[in-house]
């Protein structure tokens, strides 16, 4: 009786740590993405707020979220000019997205928000973030603005005719006037 009883508890505590290991203690609900400029802002909803560290490797960051499962058919956001990749890889007992940049990010952040969500804010890199480190360094938070300007060497560019060239010849030609009467000849 004792033997068997023991064999009963010891079958019971078996079951429970293989249901506590088989389901984790939070859900990834939904993943939303939100731009300001430079600056994105990615916000992980959970059924219940999960443990989270993170770990970068220049364009790769890996978010890290301990004792946390995805639901099945979670949408990610889709790659861009500044995230090229989105990888998700369940480990033994958390979840993990790995994020790749087209260029290593300036700075970023990883935080929970006053309502429960976790916030990974990052401030994107760019071409001259890059190439000029010790600039991008002193000018962080800075936002490169692409802005198509006239080039001034080019006449071009700079003439007001420039998309209507008819109105030159009507605004500096006189106009024509035929004082010559037509005839009309068949040919012989």
């Amino acid at each position: 009786m004792i033997h068997t009883m023991k064999h009963a508890i010891a079958i019971l505590i078996l079951s429970f740590s293989l249901v506590k290991c088989s389901f984790a203690s939070s859900e990834l609900l939904r993943v939303s993405r939100v731009e300001h400029g430079d600056n994105i802002q990615l916000f992980f909803s959970f059924d219940k707020t999960p443990q989270f560290t993170e770990n970068g490797n220049g364009k790769r960051i890996n978010l890290i979220f301990s004792d946390t499962r995805a639901v099945p058919r979670l949408k990610y956001f889709g790659p861009d000019s500044r995230i090229v990749k989105i990888l998700p890889h369940a480990d033994k007992d958390s979840f993990i997205l790995s994020i790749f940049f087209r260029y290593k990010p300036q700075r970023y952040t990883f935080s929970k928000s006053s309502d429960g969500k976790i916030v990974f804010e990052v401030l994107s890199g760019n071409r001259y973030s890059k190439s000029y480190k010790d600039l991008a360094d002193r000018l962080k938070g800075l936002t490169i603005l692409e802005r198509n300007s006239a080039e001034f060497p080019n006449p071009y560019k700079l003439s007001p005719y420039s998309k209507n060239w008819l109105s030159f010849f009507s605004d500096y030609e006189s106009p024509v006037r035929i004082d010559v009467s037509v005839q009309f000849n068949f040919p012989p």
